[in-house]
């Protein structure tokens, strides 16, 4: 049994090879962020925090493409063993996210506003609310005070 579990294995080992590479954007910065699919599988991977890979894929894959956010993705031929791939920058994707962080800051700051505003409102309600207790209770001792003094 145990050697069929290792023809099968040599058999699987066989089927794939191994491609490296690198991902960086159009200045030769690595993109650690970014992933690399192989064509016709549903496989994904991570690039290390050097922008660099090594994975192991079907001899069938043909093409590989990097994807990264905020950068427009590249598909290159695999050709050899090693992919340099070079991301250029999606502007219109960097504009979007500037816009999206303004309007949540925005958004935060009239939240903060409105909080501010029922805070103020609740303390001035309740300050008005003590100032009335204590009216009435001046009004009531001094109403006791009188009534004695009648008596």
């Amino acid at each position: 049994m145990s050697l069929c579990l290792i023809v099968s294995f040599i058999g699987v080992a066989q089927n794939e090879r191994a491609i490296s590479g690198a991902v960086f954007d159009q200045n030769g910065v690595p993109i650690p962020k970014a992933v690399v699919k192989p064509e016709g599988t549903d496989l994904e991977f991570a690039v290390n925090d050097n922008g660099t890979f090594i994975i192991n894929v079907p001899f069938f894959v043909t093409r590989i493409t990097a994807v990264c956010p905020g950068y427009f993705s590249q598909t290159l031929e695999v050709d050899g063993s090693y992919l340099a791939f070079k991301l250029k920058v999606d502007k219109k994707y960097a504009e979007n996210q500037a816009k999206q962080a303004e309007e949540q800051r925005i958004a935060a700051e009239k939240a903060a506003a409105a909080a501010k505003a029922q805070a103020e409102a609740q303390a001035k309600a309740e300050a008005q609310a003590k100032a009335k207790a204590l009216a009435e209770a001046e009004a009531q001792a001094k109403a006791e005070a009188e009534a004695k003094a009648k008596a």
